[in-house]
């Protein structure tokens, strides 16, 4: 019941999560009820022996004219705990319209051996399967949706 949510992987070829050292998420304006669920995921991961020397990356897609607020908002919850990753590891990419999130996401993390992206049962509705597609540069990925509100305390 913790982990109530739903999990679509999408792997390439034979590259079976590479040397499982590197772990991005990602969050955006769209997927923010997905985070603790992804954080949970990853380390629940890197509890695992084959991923215990995997550093987590967490990048934020923001609006660029909420960017600052954002960023305040996900420094906080780094310094309180409630994101349990290195503020060093936060990345915050303020984007505009004209911003591709895919090319975002593939200048950022075309090497990571797993990328964790949020989805909502709108954007998939809107979208399609093409959401599900639209990273075809990068390695191993797994896209979530937590189906209930998660809180880390």
């Amino acid at each position: 019941e913790v982990l109530d949510g739903v999990w679509i992987s999408h792997f390439h070829g034979d590259h079976f999560f590479g040397g499982r050292a590197q772990l991005d998420l990602w969050l955006t304006w769209h997927d923010y009820g997905n985070a603790p669920l992804m954080i949970l995921l990853c380390y629940i991961l890197v509890g695992h022996p084959s991923w215990q020397k995997a550093e987590i990356r967490i990048f934020a897609a923001v609006p660029e004219d909420k960017a600052a607020e954002e960023t305040a908002r996900l420094e906080e919850m780094v310094a309180t705990g409630r994101i349990p990753v290195s503020a060093r590891n936060l990345i915050i990419l303020p984007t505009d319209a004209d911003a591709s999130f895919t090319e975002l996401v593939h200048e950022h993390s075309a090497r990571a051996d797993l990328v964790m992206l949020g989805f909502t049962i709108d954007r998939l509705r809107d979208k399609g399967v093409e959401l599900l597609q639209r990273h075809p540069g990068l390695g191993d990925v797994l896209f979530v949706l937590a189906r209930r509100p998660l809180h880390i305390d």
